[in-house]
């Protein structure tokens, strides 16, 4: 109940207000070009320290919410505030600050992996492009993030290439922690890998929000999943939230006939308690 209470009342980490995005379709030399809506007007809010699970179907946008927010891509309209500052009308000295507080972690971690470094160097990138620290230092915080993701810091000189699926997103997420962020937007991080690697890596995230005091977006298809990480959900159909609330009552009480329709598909899902 005070943990109920704190997250209603505390000020949000994150705030998003009316944002849409725009693609124009087309071929380049054509009279006509039509307009493509991926987002259309998303409005939600993060306490911080809390996790919000965006949910929908493949094309409902979720991915590009998230490069969004993480300023990959430019919304066409609306507003994103992060600590009472709007990311979209940021002077260029406090776009690195930015860059720090916010990281992504993508269901495929290897184009994030260069084969061509070892898995500590892999970690440390971040820190070699914002300039800090030496060469030593930059090597400890790594192997430390390594070891916050439960990989042996023994294995900091292999190759990204023998690590397994789950070792290597655990290598990514070492990648994205070792800045410090407070916000980690987590794109269908957990998606392909199997249910017991699943389990452990919910754990982790879990394990590594409590200690660190992390925000998490966390972005899925899987419903069943979701119900295990997320304090609250909020489903997206045709760019659009169309049903946000705590994920106890999501699952309990679905409003929406698309979020009931979802909730329906999931196999053998118990009662959410």
């Amino acid at each position: 109940m005070v943990a109920d209470i704190k997250l209603q009342t505390e000020e949000p980490l994150v705030r998003v207000r009316g944002l849409s995005k725009r693609y124009a379709q087309g071929h380049w030399f054509a009279r006509k070009k039509y307009l493509i809506e991926a987002l259309s007007g998303v409005e939600f809010s993060i306490r911080p320290r809390s996790t919000l699970a965006v949910v929908g179907e493949s094309g409902a946008g979720k991915s590009t919410l998230a490069r969004c927010l993480a300023r990959l891509e430019e919304p066409s309209s609306g507003e994103i505030w992060y600590e009472g500052k709007s990311l979209l009308d940021l002077p260029s000295k406090d776009r690195l600050w930015v860059r720090r507080q916010i990281q992504l972690v993508f269901q495929d971690p290897t184009s994030a992996l260069n084969p061509r470094l070892s898995a500590v160097e892999i970690v440390a990138e971040p820190l070699v492009i914002h300039g800090e620290g030496s060469k030593v230092d930059r090597r400890e915080r790594a192997l430390t993030a390594m070891e916050q993701t439960g990989l042996s810091p023994q294995w900091g000189d292999k190759s990204p290439l023998e690590f397994s699926g789950g070792q290597r997103q655990r290598l990514a997420l070492a990648r994205a922690l070792v800045l410090g962020p407070k916000f980690l937007i987590l794109d269908e991080a957990l998606a392909g890998l199997d249910l017991s690697i699943q389990a452990q890596m919910v754990n982790l995230l879990l394990d590594i929000q409590a200690t660190q005091a992390l925000t998490y977006l966390y972005i899925s298809h899987d419903l069943a999943l979701v119900s295990n990480i997320a304090d609250e959900v909020a489903v997206m159909r045709e760019g659009t939230i169309i049903e946000r609330c705590r994920t106890s009552e999501l699952f309990n009480n679905p409003r929406h006939l698309y979020t009931q329709q979802l909730i329906a598909s999931i196999p053998r899902l118990g009662s959410h308690a």
